[in-house]
């Protein structure tokens, strides 16, 4: 997690974008239209469900529920979630914690799958349309908290998508992003299963 600790002048904001022309993307729009397009709708995420199948909800619910309570992260705060297509996490956002989380996402299906996904839950969660690295100049310095899931391993040089992300936090807010392990022997097994995949992430430790 990453914390910002002082104001970013408008100066400053206009030069990330600069700087962000140059951070190589391993996909586009259309890559995650494909992955998007034609997806059931899904649930959001339920913490409180019982067996073995509801093992991962449980684990997502305590490492918010600590981090948020850790970073002070409390209801009526700005959320973003950057790279949000088909999320399952933002109307969980609203309900559990109370916060006013949004979405970014640049593929029109991933959006339309978020959307989807808040009108059956019955919760507000606005969804924009638009690239993390040429943001809404709205979005920039507005959110306490910036959450992704699987996104900043799509992106080379690390650094520099994670001070992309950092543009959208308020002064003294919070960066959470979540990446998968393209590592050891799991790196080797998706190298192995399904190497197209492989070739769009970023090993990460």
């Amino acid at each position: 997690m990453k914390r910002m600790h002082e104001r970013t002048p408008r100066g400053h904001l206009e030069a990330s974008q600069t700087t962000n022309d140059s951070v190589d993307s391993l996909t586009d729009s259309d890559y995650w239209d494909r992955t998007w397009s034609g997806r059931a709708i899904p649930e959001p995420l339920e913490p409180r469900g019982r067996g073995l199948n509801a093992t991962v909800a449980r684990r997502w619910h305590r490492f918010f529920s600590q981090n948020f309570a850790a970073l002070r992260i409390r209801a009526g705060d700005r959320l973003l979630e950057a790279g949000c297509g088909g999320s399952i996490f933002l109307p969980y956002f609203v309900r559990e914690y109370g916060l006013e989380a949004e979405g970014l996402d640049n593929s029109p299906q991933g959006c339309q799958l978020s959307n989807a996904i808040a009108r059956q839950s019955g919760v507000r969660t606005p969804i924009h349309s638009g690239d993390v690295l040429h943001p809404p100049s709205a979005l920039l310095a507005r959110y306490r908290a910036v959450f992704s899931f699987g996104l900043a391993e799509h992106f080379r040089p690390t650094t520099s998508i994670v001070s992309a992300l950092a543009a959208f936090l308020q002064p003294g807010g919070y960066l959470i992003t979540v990446v998968p392990n393209m590592h050891g022997i799991v790196g080797g097994l998706q190298k192995l299963i399904d190497p197209a995949v492989y070739r769009v992430h970023v090993p990460l430790r």
